[in-house]
């Protein structure tokens, strides 16, 4: 069956303290503010005494070990059990003190599913406290829920004396459930709640001033409860279990000492086989289901927040690797290039240097300028195409021992690795590869040759405003032809017979 548990403060009035020296904690402790709830109850009375009573299978009483405490013993249904020590084990220092630890021993649980009292009993001249005690009771059979339904005082399950004794407390909103509670100070005055279920508890605020009260369940012998505590806080009043099905009552009696009692709502739990349902929230009532545990719910929460983020980032990698497809990337742990497939054709470039005027020994810086010109074959175009880039700046330092002294035998080759696969502007630096052919003439056909005889006008004007690495008065050389493959053309081509050049500086073509 579905097991219930609960909590109470030490300053409920379902445990009831004998002796003079109990007393409650207070803010001169610097370590109020560990305990549960803030609060304590104290005494370093000799057999000072502590009665808790309910109907349960299990019981726990929390409190600290501290270094000014020692030893206590708990007595089970009149049987005394093996004494515990509330001492930390370091006398004279707070270091090693330990809060809101469980003091009892083995051997006071489990106790019987029944009704039992339990006494905690303070040894000699030795402090101890108790902060809280927890326990557990059975509701219905284990394949059933849990079912908790809250009345407000305003439901009809509740009846009162007189409206006149029965007044309506005006209080701020958030300081009972519901908004809303019940008060009375005349003695002898009751009200009755009506219940189906297992077990029924009652609350209401405990504190200076209040009064006893007696507790009558279906007839049964009266318990006598006290509510006077120190300070004001909401609070169990009354808890008892055991009951079976069908209908069952409360009434409450003011005692005749006087004081005041505020009822502010009652909890009842009860299961589906005991006659038990939702209360469904009508009439100033709320219902909650309690089939699970708290920790197993935590769990399930834990995993589905897990379970949402890894199908998050599922969802988030996919888009990822989508786009990725579409801009020609491959999603790797980054973005990376997308390698060329077999069979791609590359492109080839040849850049035109100009060359070195024939003279003596001399040294110097040869620059491939801004302005350089590049050739690119174009693959399926028989016409070869000039390009200018501008971002290809080549420097060498070279001697004149190392260029040739066929002028027209001198050319720098660039590959596609070398200028960039994916585009010839990309080039940041270009390594060139300075090829020295051979010293033999280049044979050139006849009409070739006087179409560059008729361009270069024979030979080359000279500088104006300058002087000229060659001697002055001398014959200026041949401008040579840029080491370029010659015309892709074919005997059929109007190109051949038209002696039509490729302009410089055309745009470039994809």
């Amino acid at each position: 069956m579905p097991n219930a548990i609960l909590t109470i403060e030490d300053d409920s009035p379902l445990i009831a303290y004998s002796g003079t020296d109990w007393l409650a904690g207070t803010r001169e402790d610097p370590s109020i503010s560990r305990y549960s709830g803030g609060s304590y109850m104290r005494t370093n009375e000799t057999n000072g005494r502590a009665t808790f009573t309910f109907y349960g299978s299990e019981v726990h009483f929390f409190g600290a070990r501290r270094s000014t405490y020692g030893f206590y013993q708990f007595v089970v249904n009149g049987t005394p059990t093996s004494p515990g020590n509330a001492g930390s084990g370091n006398a004279g220092s707070s270091a090693n003190d330990v809060f809101q630890s469980d003091l009892t021993t083995t051997s006071v649980r489990p106790v019987t599913n029944s009704r039992n009292i339990i006494v905690l009993q303070a040894g000699s001249d030795t402090g101890v406290d108790i902060d809280a005690i927890s326990w557990k009771f059975p509701v219905g059979n284990d394949d059933e829920p849990l079912i908790v339904n809250t009345y407000q005082e305003n439901h009809p399950a509740f009846s009162y004396s007189s409206d006149s004794a029965w007044r309506a407390t005006p209080v701020s909103t958030n300081t009972f459930s519901g908004g809303s509670a019940r008060n009375s100070s005349e003695a002898g005055s009751s009200f009755t709640f009506n219940f189906e279920g297992a077990a029924v508890s009652l609350y209401g605020p405990v504190g200076p001033g209040c009064a006893r009260y007696i507790v009558v369940a279906d007839s049964e012998s009266p318990e006598e409860f006290v509510c006077q505590r120190t300070f004001y806080r909401n609070n169990m009043l009354y808890h008892r279990a055991g009951f079976g099905p069908g209908k069952h009552s409360l009434t409450v009696t003011l005692g005749r000492e006087g004081g005041f009692f505020i009822i502010d709502s009652a909890q009842v739990w009860t299961a589906p086989s005991l006659g038990g349902s939702f209360a469904g929230g009508s009439g100033g009532s709320t219902s909650k289901s309690e089939t699970l545990s708290v920790g197993a719910g935590v769990g399930i929460g834990i995993g589905a927040l897990f379970g949402v983020l890894l199908l998050l980032g599922l969802l988030g990698w996919f888009l990822l690797k989508r786009s990725a497809k579409r801009q020609n990337r491959t999603l790797h742990f980054g973005f990376m290039p997308k390698p060329e497939r077999e069979g791609q054709e590359k492109w080839g470039a040849v850049l035109n240097v100009p060359p070195v005027p024939f003279g003596g020994e001399r040294t110097g810086s040869v620059t491939h300028s801004r302005n350089a010109s590049v050739s690119r074959l174009v693959p399926h175009n028989p016409e070869p195409v000039e390009e200018s880039h501008s971002s290809l700046v080549h420097n060498t330092s070279l001697s004149s021992s190392q260029f040739a002294h066929t002028p027209s035998a001198l050319s720098t080759t660039f590959t596609a690795s070398q200028i960039g696969a994916s585009s010839m502007q990309r080039a940041a630096s270009v390594d060139a590869t300075l090829t020295e052919e051979s010293s033999e003439p280049v044979a050139v056909p006849d009409k070739i040759r006087r179409e560059q005889e008729a361009l270069a006008g024979l030979t080359t004007p000279p500088r104006q405003g300058g002087s000229s690495s060659a001697a002055v008065g001398s014959p200026q050389p041949l401008i040579p032809m840029p080491a370029v493959p010659p015309p892709m053309y074919t005997a059929d081509d109007p190109h051949h017979l038209s002696g039509r050049t490729t302009p410089q500086n055309t745009p470039h073509r994809s």
